[in-house]
């Protein structure tokens, strides 16, 4: 006779390797599920991010360096200059947006400044600390903003390709202006070539005509305009720590705006500065 047990046995073997199978099968369709789902969440942050920076850009056009003769040796006993040399002392970086970005504050943006040996992180002006005179204590380094060609001139803001603005860096000074005083200083150190004791006679920088020649233009499109002057506005900043620049120094700027999106810039000030003294450069 046969017996049927042994069958049995089987059957329930077979049924329970094949709830094992579905159960594994089950839990891989979850894991590759939950990688799927991941992966396209990654994708999709990625994209959006990728979409920002481009958008969110801006398009770096000419970086011009001033050329200021400065006095590098002073005697105070005598008042008397008895040598000079031609250094850049501010430098603009024009901009404008890119096709099709989206509306871009440049208040918000960040420059990342390496030169000299020096390293520094402005702001704008706006969001920086500015120095005080009495007691005397440090600022931070700022960027101002100045525009060139736009739809609204007074809010830093390109609003398209068109608008065109400038990033100023004022180099080895420092600023508090306020609507009834203008207080200036000048950093005094072994590396800063400027001799800072001759900013105390007014002749840090020999001008031919210093009633008509400033060595800087202190204005912002955002700050308000002091009333003293056509080249002064009320703004707070302490670059007085990045020197001037001699010739043949490189710079290395990035740019980097609210949403990320980084622009970098190596620039050059050239062998030769003397034939460009209170005039202009392209670096």
């Amino acid at each position: 006779m046969f017996s049927t047990q042994k069958r049995g046995q089987v059957g329930i073997g077979t049924l329970i390797v094949f709830i094992a199978m579905v159960l594994v099968a089950a839990i891989a369709a979850g894991v590759l599920i939950n990688t799927a789902g991941l992966l396209q969440a990654q994708a999709q942050q990625t994209g959006e991010e990728t979409t920002a920076e481009v958008s969110g850009g801006v398009n770096p056009q000419t970086t011009l360096g001033r050329v200021a003769n400065v006095t590098t040796k002073y005697d105070p006993s005598t008042n008397t200059i008895q040598k000079t040399d031609a250094f850049v002392n501010e430098i603009r970086i024009t901009v404008t947006g890119t096709s099709g970005s989206d509306p871009i504050n440049l208040t918000k943006t960040t420059i990342t400044y390496e030169a000299n040996g020096q390293t520094a992180f402005l702001s704008h002006e706006s969001e920086a600390e500015g120095p005080t005179f009495v007691p005397m204590t440090r600022g931070e380094p700022a960027y101002l903003i100045e525009a060139v060609h736009a739809e609204n001139e007074s809010n830093a803001i390109i609003s398209d390709e068109h608008d065109t603005y400038q990033f100023v860096i004022p180099l080895g000074v420092a600023y508090n202006i306020t609507s009834t005083s203008t207080n200036e200083k000048f950093e005094v150190s072994p590396e800063n070539p400027m001799d800072t004791t001759a900013s105390a006679y007014g002749d840090l920088f020999p001008q031919e005509d210093p009633e008509t020649q400033d060595p800087y233009t202190v204005r912002d499109v955002t700050a308000p305009d002091q009333g003293f002057g056509d080249n002064i506005d009320e703004v707070a900043f302490d670059n007085a720590g990045l020197y001037v620049l001699p010739s043949d120094e490189r710079v290395h700027l990035t740019i980097t705006t609210a949403t990320g999106s980084k622009r970098t810039l190596d620039v050059s000030t050239g062998a030769s500065l003397r034939d460009a003294e209170g005039g202009a450069i392209i670096l």
